[in-house]
């Protein structure tokens, strides 16, 4: 899957999967908290203008 991964060291290759590991994990929350942020202001029924400001502070 990762051709260099076979030239790096154990500890090397062990910090790249965790760091893997965190980057999608955190990637999935925050997109899930984002999108639960959205369907709750249009519940709301929110303006296109709180809608602008919910993703400039995200």
């Amino acid at each position: 899957m990762f051709p260099f991964l076979s030239d790096l060291t154990s500890g090397e290759r062990r910090t790249f999967r965790l760091h893997l590991s965190y980057s999608l994990i955190d990637g999935l929350i925050f997109g899930a908290l984002l999108l639960n942020e959205f369907v709750f202001l249009k519940s709301l029924k929110g303006s296109d203008y709180q809608m602008g400001l919910l993703f400039l502070f995200n």
